[in-house]
């Protein structure tokens, strides 16, 4: 299976070190068209893909092959649906199937403030995978419980 993963599981080593999918390889990155990514429930630590026209979600592309470590993704996005969708690749263009774990269309979801300890680190991975600046700043600008939008960088005393 190819898993499109767009939260803090972007970085290779959270779903290693949790031991949700330990041989999960990385495949490559994409984005998800028409939709956006907001933060629900308590806390700020659960990012959604929700529909939205024109907005795009970027992530990682893993491939999944072991029966236990596709359940334990199941189990850890729950209970968010599994969806099949089409994915366009970086830096091709190219579009491939992948199982992502999102809002269904007609499902409202609240949006709320993001945990910016959880937000950096979506930060830091999408730097890293080199998606566009413009989607970066819009991460950052995310409001934190404490109602401010900042990144680590930011936070650090002089």
């Amino acid at each position: 299976m190819i898993y499109f993963a767009y939260d803090i599981a972007m970085d290779e080593r959270e779903l290693h070190r949790s031991g949700i999918a330990p041989g999960a390889v990385i495949a490559g990155s994409g984005w998800l068209a028409n939709r956006r990514l907001v933060f629900s429930g308590e806390g700020g630590r659960t990012p959604v893909a929700v529909p939205s026209y024109g907005d795009r979600v970027f992530g990682v592309l893993y491939f999944v092959s072991a029966p236990v470590e596709i359940e334990a993704l199941k189990t850890l996005r729950s209970p968010l649906p599994r969806r099949v969708t089409k994915v366009r690749t970086l830096p091709h263009n190219r579009i491939v199937f992948a199982v992502t774990f999102e809002a269904a269309p007609d499902t409202l979801v609240p949006e709320g403030p993001a945990k910016p300890a959880y937000r950096d680190r979506m930060i830091e991975a999408a730097r890293r995978f080199e998606f566009p600046e413009d989607y970066i700043a819009r991460l950052a600008s995310i409001p934190s419980p404490d109602g401010f939008a900042h990144t680590a960088s930011e936070r650090e005393e002089p």
